[in-house]
């Protein structure tokens, strides 16, 4: 009875220290995911400016060309039709003609040296609050002006605007000052306050929590904290959006609409605890009575299984489930065998020590793939007798139990009489056309990372295995330089996308990671975005459902072939 109470205790502290490990575990978590859907904003945000950009600086380079101002007028004609581009010149002419001027984005852009971005603001002309994306450029006359694409708000905000946690959760666009930019479009976003930092309890955290926060945006530091916002503990995580600008992405969530799915968890924790105590007691009687019946039944077994592994005719042994596979014990065949080869101990002795030099790499590469993945596999290798004779062999090899419970390799082999031919032996993998080669898949489908990893084993190539793109980012970092040679990235996953975790990689201070192949898996039909692709610091792309030949093609690209 003591062991029965002493037991239930200690299972009672332990589900208490359980709880409240899932309590920070699922808080963690809660924070991951925010901050997650706050990076995904950020990123969209940032392929849409880099986008606008882009397109920016191949019109300005057109107008570079052109010294007629007639030929200058009718191309920025053009431009504003398409994407609400005019041009400043410093000699104050104006195009098109048409349009009219912003005095806030004239002011604010004539004279710049580098390209920007006008801060949103009311346009003086039109009354819409907009904001502008400008490049300086000079004309073969030696003239020099602007190109400015200017962008509706509110037509940007309904492009990327995040909602998490069932629409609670929302986000502001700020500057390093908290002055609120670009506000989301969700019925808990405060539509009055016009900085950031008015609606934060001053006094939080010791009076610095606000300076805490002022300090990490002027820092461009990523990061989250718990906070009253407008008098509610919320949950605020924030990360610069840059791209030539001082703007930062703030997600903010009431802290209790967060912690309503922990607190379920919990509650549902704590009766399974409950029933656990409850259960364990119960077995802990059942298992005492029946532990004396079951030690003898044991000892019984163990005399049946001996007699039985000696009675095998063919040669069987056990050994560890580790390098160099020592031998924990051997039937009379495999005894028998050992005698013929000479040094070998009948125990205690490493399987590997005896077997031909060539043939040990490829032999403990069979062991360990017994070892770990529990699978049955045939082998062949040769040993050195004790006369310094080449004895081919042939078994196979499996993941057992030994007599005492514990994890052994469980040997069947023999001779393979009239065959000492010290050459090649069949059934070896032959080498991969693609030479040893290391490719990264990441995808959430299990399916569609089997069947890739199937696919290019049979190629001979190591395969390995992400299954969103946080995972496929976290074995990047975790690697030396040049460790994968291909990366295969799905574009739509949890956690992380695959643009996000391309470009996250391609970001890493690490040469390799800047070269190595990334190529884009989707049902969609990627070959229509071919910019997003590039902008991402992808290279290539493999449209679902593909086939042998498709993947042929694309390792043939990036893989050279012996």
């Amino acid at each position: 009875m003591a062991y029965v109470v002493l037991a239930a205790l200690v299972i009672a502290g332990i589900g208490y220290l359980f709880q409240k490990y899932i309590n920070n575990k699922l808080w963690q978590r809660s924070v991951q995911e925010v901050m997650e859907s706050n990076r995904q904003g950020v990123t969209t945000l940032q392929v849409q400016l880099k986008e606008k950009n882009q397109r920016l600086k191949g019109a300005a380079r057109g107008i570079e060309q052109m010294t007629d101002q007639e030929q200058i007028a009718h191309a920025v004609v053009h431009y504003n039709v398409l994407a609400n581009m005019v041009v400043y010149f410093e000699n104050g002419n104006f195009y098109p003609k048409r349009a009219s001027k912003d005095k806030t984005a004239e002011e604010t852009v004539v004279g710049k040296e580098r390209e920007g971005i006008v801060n949103p603001h009311i346009n003086s002309a039109t009354g819409v609050k907009v904001f502008d994306m400008y490049v300086p450029f000079t004309t073969k006359d030696g003239l020099r002006g602007w190109l400015v694409e200017e962008v509706p708000v509110n037509q940007m905000m309904e492009d990327f605007a995040i909602s998490f946690h069932g629409d609670k959760g929302f986000s502001y666009v700020v500057d390093t000052e908290g002055q609120i930019l670009m506000r989301s479009i969700n019925l808990n976003s405060n539509l009055t306050v016009n900085n950031l930092f008015d609606a934060i309890d001053p006094l939080h955290v010791h009076g610095r929590g606000k300076e805490k926060l002022q300090n990490a945006l002027q820092t461009g530091k990523i990061g989250w904290a718990v906070m009253p916002f407008e008098k509610k503990s919320s949950l605020l995580v924030y990360c610069p959006v840059e791209q030539d600008s001082d703007w930062y992405m703030i997600s903010l969530i009431d802290k209790e609409e967060v912690n309503k799915n922990a607190s379920q968890i919990l509650a549902a924790t704590a009766i399974l605890i409950v029933a656990l105590v409850t259960l364990v007691t119960a077995l802990l009687h059942i298992m005492l009575w029946q532990r004396g019946r079951a030690d003898k039944q044991m000892v019984k077994h163990w005399k049946y299984t001996d007699h039985l592994f000696n009675a095998v005719s063919e040669g069987m042994a056990l050994v560890t489930p580790g390098t160099p596979y020592y031998f924990v014990s051997m039937n009379e065949a495999a005894k028998h065998i050992s005698g013929q080869w000479g040094k070998r101990k009948v125990v205690g002795g490493a399987f590997l020590d005896e077997i031909y030099l060539e043939d040990r790499e490829q032999t403990e590469k069979i062991f360990s793939i017994a070892a770990n993945e529990g699978k049955r596999i045939p082998f062949a290798f040769r040993i050195l007798d004790s006369d310094g004779k080449i004895v081919p062999v042939t078994g196979c090899v499996e993941k057992n139990i030994d007599y005492n419970g514990k994890t052994v390799l469980l040997l069947r082999y023999g001779p393979v009489a009239g065959n000492s031919d010290p050459g090649r032996i069949e059934g070896k993998k032959p080498l991969s056309q693609y030479g040893k080669r290391r490719v990264l898949v990441a995808d959430d489908n299990v399916l569609t990372r089997e069947m890739l990893k199937n696919m290019m084993e049979k190629m001979g190539i190591t395969t390995e295995t992400a299954v969103n793109g946080q995972d496929a980012l976290d074995k990047v970092k975790t690697q030396t330089g040049n460790y994968y040679d291909l990366i295969f990235m799905e574009i739509h996953m949890p956690i992380m996308n695959g643009y996000e975790a391309a470009y996250q990689i391609r970001s890493l201070d690490r040469m390799d990671a800047k070269t190595i192949p990334i190529i884009a898996m989707s049902t969609d039909d990627l070959s229509k975005s071919p910019e997003t692709i590039s902008l991402t610091g992808m290279n290539d792309c493999l449209s679902k459902p593909f086939g042998k030949e498709k993947l042929q093609e694309l390792m043939n690209r990036y893989l050279t072939v012996f």
